[in-house]
C-alpha cells in the first residue's frame, strides 16, 4: 500500500460511478403542477478495514480483517425551494439518514457530496424538467490503524478472562481457498488454502487455538475490543 493511504482522514466517502440521475417533466401526482421536485435515493455500503503497522507512519501496513455492513436505502423528496436554502436541504437530508449509524463528521461529508451532485445535475437540465431523480451509491470507508508492537502490551491493563462457556460458544467457519480474509492479528500469519477458524461475535476470525488462549487471558476482541462475558 502506498503512503497515500496514511494521507487520508481515517473515513472517507466513495461515490460508484453507476449512479442514475435522470430529469423529466413528468409529475409525481401528488406534486403541483409548477412545483420542481428533486427525489434524492441513497443506498450503499460501509466498509470497514483494520491494518495493523509497526511504526504509526508506516508505509506498508497489513490488512489484519475488513467487514462490509451494507447501508440502509432512504428516499428523499425535496422542492427546489428547500434545495436553494442550503440549512433547510441539510437537515432534510440528515433526518431521513439518521439510521445510518454514521458520525456527525461522516454525515456532513455525506450531505455535501449529494448537494453537490444536485446542483450538478440542476443547472445541466433542459429547461422545460421540472423533475429531477438522482441515485448516489456510497460506499462510506473506514480505516484503522493499528500498532501491532503494542496489541499485547495494550492487553497488559486488560488481564480479565472470558468465561469458559463464551469461548466454547464462538461460532467455527471454513474459509475458501483464495479468501481475502486477511491475517490471524494474535499470530500475526495469513489464512492460506482452505482453513478453519474461529468467528467472535463481532465477526472477526483468528485461528482456534490463537483466540482461544487469548480469551483465557483477556475477555477482549484484539482486533475492535468487543468484550466477551466476563465471570
Amino acid at each position: 500500500m502506498s503512503n497515500m493511504a496514511h494521507q487520508r482522514p481515517n473515513s472517507y466517502i466513495q461515490v460508484l460511478p453507476d449512479g442514475i440521475i435522470n430529469s423529466q417533466p413528468a409529475r409525481p401526482k401528488s406534486s403541483k403542477p409548477d412545483e420542481f421536485l428533486i427525489s434524492l435515493q441513497f443506498s450503499g455500503n460501509s466498509i470497514s478495514y483494520y491494518w495493523a503497522t509497526n511504526q504509526l507512519d508506516s508505509t506498508d501496513p497489513r490488512l489484519l480483517d475488513w467487514a462490509n455492513r451494507p447501508l440502509l436505502e432512504n428516499s428523499i423528496l425535496i422542492n427546489l425551494q428547500e434545495f436553494m436554502c442550503r440549512e433547510t436541504a441539510r437537515e432534510s437530508i440528515a433526518i431521513e439518514l439518521e439510521d445510518w449509524q454514521v458520525s456527525d463528521e461522516e454525515l456532513r461529508r455525506i450531505i455535501d457530496m449529494a448537494l453537490g451532485r444536485i446542483r450538478k445535475a440542476v443547472i445541466s437540465m433542459p429547461a422545460r424538467h421540472n423533475f429531477l431523480y438522482l441515485h448516489l451509491r456510497v460506499d462510506l470507508i473506514r480505516e484503522q490503524f493499528i500498532d501491532a508492537s503494542m496489541i499485547y502490551l495494550d492487553e497488559v491493563v486488560r488481564m480479565v478472562p472470558a468465561t469458559e462457556s463464551s469461548i466454547e460458544s464462538l461460532e467455527r467457519k471454513k474459509l475458501l481457498a483464495g479468501s481475502t480474509t486477511g491475517a490471524c492479528v494474535v499470530c500475526m500469519e495469513e489464512f492460506s488454502g482452505e482453513c478453519e477458524v474461529v468467528s467472535m461475535p463481532c465477526s472477526h476470525v483468528f485461528h482456534e487455538d490463537c483466540i482461544k488462549k487469548w480469551l483465557m487471558t483477556s475477555h477482549y476482541c484484539p482486533v475492535c475490543r468487543f468484550e466477551m462475558p466476563t465471570s
